[in-house]
């Protein structure tokens, strides 16, 4: 039996103004941690909606409050480096995994878990494998061309169709390079792309020249900057949007809570964050004053689930609510596991909600996982949100949907401001009126949101 929460009754959904005119009982402010990319904090519909640490002076560089975090204003980058800068990209985990045991680090794996690690790693030597030969065509085009200058090249290239594919490729260099230089550059990637077909480089090494710590020591936690500004990657201020855009500014889009202000810990990159920065993000949000963390991360091998799972269990004692998107894999999570997990070896986290997405239709998406650790769905598809550089748009996927939810919990917490995790839990995924129908194979509960959240 799953639990959904009906489409029409979430105001994401519906055009910036729809629900404009609807009277809310929000009175306490409440702090939300989103842990995801970043955020655009200058966007014009989600002005005023930052968390201020009121421990902390701007700019001083000094760590006012004593929390090992330097003028951690608005929240904390866990991907960051001492100059200012951010870890953008990783590798998945069953690629970095497989890297590891080539280097002799042992790591346990369930069955599920070691074949969908050799899956990943046969995909990405294939990728890498078209790639090399690729620049290989290239470079032994590039060896007829050596002692020309660019301009030279493109010349001899155009009135010879054998040299076709190089010829376009060299229409974005500049005239006065070199073709030697080219070949050096070429010779460099090539040697690289054979390193990463054969797994044979250290998966850490990129990110430990940006961020300086050890992602394999816990203890090693001082580390990142407050630089939680996110511009080209906008996954953040999508999910920022969803749970609190500016209802009255007659601008955008209208967030689900109102009352809201948005603690931002950056600490997802593109590709498959790290435990440790996951970790450290919760503990962060729970030892800093957030009452519901929006977790928009999760991935399905996780070599320090210890980690997450002690931190989801901080959050529990501190009163969080985790509400956490179940994944775009379309797969049932009875049988793979999607880690942080509620039923997992490691317990049953009753301060965590997954959720996965719905689509227009009132169907689980196809893209959404499912099964009984899924708690509940909700809308998930061609929801309005904030996009960076003051753009709005449309966008799709389970953290979508935990972004919806995350909204509805803080409206309902915004009017009864006693209530702790598990309380506020069982409140939101009771306190809707119920509806039997059935979608594709699977019968559901739909869940129908009652907007003024009346509990008593």
């Amino acid at each position: 039996m799953r639990t959904i929460l009906h489409l029409l009754a979430i105001p994401a959904v519906l055009t910036c103004h729809t629900l404009s005119a609807q009277q809310f009982k929000e009175a306490s402010p409440v702090i939300v941690a989103v842990i995801d990319t970043g955020a655009d904090t200058t966007h014009e519909d989600l002005l005023g909606k930052w968390w201020t640490n009121p421990g902390e002076i701007p700019g001083n560089g000094i760590d006012d409050d004593h929390n090992g975090y330097i003028d951690d204003i608005h929240g904390w980058n866990f991907l960051g480096g001492k100059d200012g800068s951010s870890v953008t990209t990783e590798l998945d985990e069953p690629l970095r995994t497989c890297m590891k045991e080539k280097r002799g680090t042992t790591v346990l794996l369930s069955t599920a878990e070691r074949t969908l690690l050799q899956k990943a790693v046969k995909d990405w030597q294939q990728q890498c494998t078209n790639a090399y030969n690729k620049k290989e065509q290239r470079y032994r085009q590039l060896r007829l061309l050596d002692n020309l200058t660019v301009a030279q090249a493109k010349e001899k290239a155009e009135t010879d169709t054998s040299f076709d594919d190089l010829y376009l490729w060299l229409q974005r260099l500049d005239d006065t390079t070199s073709i030697h230089r080219l070949l050096l550059a070429q010779q460099q990637s090539l040697l690289q792309l054979q390193r990463q077909i054969q797994l044979d480089y250290d998966p850490d090494e990129a990110r430990r020249k940006v961020t300086g710590d050890n992602c394999d020591d816990i203890s090693d936690s001082h580390y990142g900057n407050n630089n939680i500004f996110e511009s080209a990657n906008f996954h953040g201020t999508q999910i920022c949007g969803v749970i609190a855009a500016n209802r009255n500014n007659e601008k955008g889009i209208d967030g689900i809570a109102g009352n809201v202000r948005i603690m931002v810990l950056k600490a997802v990159p593109a590709g498959d964050e790290r435990d440790k920065d996951i970790a450290l993000a919760i503990r962060y949000a729970a030892d800093n004053g957030a009452q519901i963390i929006n977790a928009s991360f999760g991935k399905y091998i996780s070599p320090h689930k210890e980690w997450v799972a002690a931190a989801i269990r901080h959050a529990a004692q501190k009163g969080v609510l985790i509400i956490h998107a179940a994944g775009n894999k379309g797969l049932n999570l009875d049988t793979v596991s999607h880690y942080p997990s509620n039923g997992d070896k490691d317990g049953i986290y009753p301060n965590m909600i997954t959720v996965g997405a719905l689509n227009v239709k009132l169907q689980v998406a196809p893209f959404s996982n499912y099964g009984s650790k899924v708690d509940v769905f909700a809308s998930g598809e061609k929801v309005s949100v904030t996009i960076s550089n003051n753009r709005y748009g449309q966008a799709q996927g389970s953290s979508i949907a935990a972004a919806v939810v995350t909204g509805m919990a803080a409206r309902m917490l915004s009017e009864h401001p006693g209530m702790k995790a598990v309380a506020l839990k069982n409140a939101l995924l009771s306190g809707f009126s119920r509806l039997e129908k059935s979608f594709s194979s699977f019968e559901h509960v739909t869940l129908v949101v009652n907007p003024t959240f009346d509990i008593h």
